[in-house]
């Protein structure tokens, strides 16, 4: 119930912020060319998104902000999960399961890549929820997310790999408008874990908290 309010509330978001979301993911499809560009474009939307959810005013020149600021780190991490991809997806082409040990691994191999892509959902909303967040410090907070909200990461994921899905059939949809979805989707779960968690005891908001306060938050 929990996941299916998220989804509820990012598509009454979209609904009224649609059009800056459209000119946003074009922005985000251009600037993911290069393909491990892609992590800072999806930080950019996450920041627009997540300014836009609190009211804040926002524009394109915070999307480009966060994709500026974020460049060196996202790329490093489109790298590392480009890398991820092929070595485990390389994995399940190469080792057809043909004994118990064979699906075993298979399991194993998915199971890290659906981890992974777990973490990168999270990772850009964690971010912006944390003073002075790094890399490691991130990581460490969003496995924490999955871990105290397993069912909804589970029924995030399902969504979006139905979404993607339709994506395929309608290549429109991700041109305008699928990846700023799910920056709408995974930056709403991490303020709704927060705010589901209850006010914070420091005089900062919640959302804005360092990492220690953050991992008792979440």
């Amino acid at each position: 119930m929990f996941a299916l309010k998220i989804w509820w509330r990012a598509c009454r978001h979209l609904q009224h912020r649609g059009y800056i979301y459209i000119w946003a993911n074009l922005c985000f499809v251009i600037t993911a060319l290069p393909i491990v560009t892609a992590p800072a474009g999806f930080a950019g939307l996450v920041k627009l998104s997540r300014a836009l959810q609190r009211g804040e005013r926002a524009d394109l020149n915070t999307f480009w902000s966060g994709v500026r600021e974020n460049l060196g780190r996202g790329s490093v991490l489109g790298a590392l999960t480009l890398l991820i991809l092929i070595i485990n997806g390389s994995n399940l082409i190469a080792y057809a399961p043909v004994s118990v040990m064979d699906l075993s691994l298979h399991i194993v191999w998915i199971a890290a890549i659906a981890l992974w892509l777990a973490l990168m959902f999270y990772f850009w909303p964690v971010y912006y929820a944390m003073e002075k967040p790094t890399t490691i410090g991130v990581l460490r907070n969003a496995l924490l997310v999955i871990l105290r909200h397993p069912a909804s990461t589970l029924i995030h994921g399902i969504g979006l790999i139905a979404l993607g899905i339709l994506s395929l059939i309608l290549p429109f949809l991700a041109l305008l408008l699928t990846c700023s979805f799910a920056a709408i989707l995974s930056t709403g779960a991490v303020l709704s874990c927060l705010a589901k968690a209850g006010p914070s005891p420091s005089a900062a908001p919640v959302c804005s908290q360092g990492h220690a306060d953050l991992q008792q938050a979440l």
